[in-house]
């Protein structure tokens, strides 16, 4: 599995996430965005930025990726729901990401509070979100 398949398998296989998104079999967790008129809540993924620290003989094979993961939802209530569920299952994570044939992970940081937002244009009343950005140092 590549980093990507490994955060989400990471998340899909957190029940307590997805009993509030749609169930182990097919949770509302996807990279990036969502198809359109997904029921709600959903929990969108995505790489914002990484590090990649330089020895001055060779680089050490540890890197970081900073992930962030918004819970969006019908409500402010629902959003934090998922959101809380999300910070508990990733929020210094070490170990294999996703289980067998996941990605080595050395330690899963927090790195910001939950930053909540709405989106007036969104759905027909508008949706919530939960933003919070995790840095991921992966042994590569």
């Amino acid at each position: 599995m590549d980093f990507n398949e490994s955060f989400y398998a990471e998340l899909a296989a957190d029940t307590d996430i997805t009993d509030l998104v749609g169930g182990a079999s097919d949770p509302r967790i996807y990279p990036v965005k969502a198809p359109q008129d997904s029921d709600m809540p959903v929990v969108l993924f995505q790489t914002i930025s990484g590090i990649m620290p330089h020895l001055m003989g060779s680089d050490d094979g540890f890197g970081a990726r900073i992930m962030q993961v918004a819970a969006w939802g019908d409500t402010l209530a629902s959003a934090r729901g998922v959101a809380d569920k999300v910070k508990a299952c990733l929020q210094d994570f070490a170990g294999t990401l996703g289980g067998d044939g996941g990605v080595t992970i050395q330690r899963i940081f927090l790195e910001t509070p939950p930053i909540e937002s709405f989106d007036p244009n969104a759905g027909t009343e508008g949706f919530w979100a939960v933003i919070q950005d995790f840095t991921c140092w992966i042994e590569e």
